[in-house]
């Protein structure tokens, strides 16, 4: 088995010797080494653009910039999400859009709640 583990038996049944004599061939592998070795791992058809440097950096495909794969929208709802906003008295359909949700503290009565625009309605649950 010099050239490692061969593609598994996909067109045999199971049960049948060509599985049986796979699965003998992965023990094998797995129990005389302890583990599999990258070598024998095909990296045949990777879209990757350097299998061997896996640095965060060189991810292809991705969105955004820096540490984060997100859109600038999606990086703006998040940081909405993520903070608490103040208002005097409580938000309206401008400040949240149709479907998303926000925590907002009323100023003028020190409430926090969290706030949703649901289809136009603004609805609300205080947060203790």
């Amino acid at each position: 088995m010099a050239s490692g583990l061969p593609p598994p038996p996909t067109r045999a049944a199971n049960g049948d010797f060509a599985w049986t004599d796979w699965y003998n061939k992965l023990y094998t592998i797995l129990s005389t080494s302890g583990s599999v070795s990258w070598a024998l791992v095909n990296k045949a058809g990777s879209s990757i653009a350097d299998i061997v440097n896996r640095n965060h950096a060189l991810l292809t495909s991705i969105l955004g910039t820096g540490q984060y794969h997100v859109s600038s929208a999606e990086a703006t709802r998040l940081n909405a999400i993520y903070q608490t906003n103040s208002k005097v008295g409580i938000p309206t359909t401008t400040d949240i859009p149709v479907g998303n949700w926000a925590i907002y503290k009323d100023t003028s009565g020190g409430t926090i709640k969290l706030y949703a625009n649901d289809g136009g309605t603004i609805k609300s649950v205080a947060l203790v």
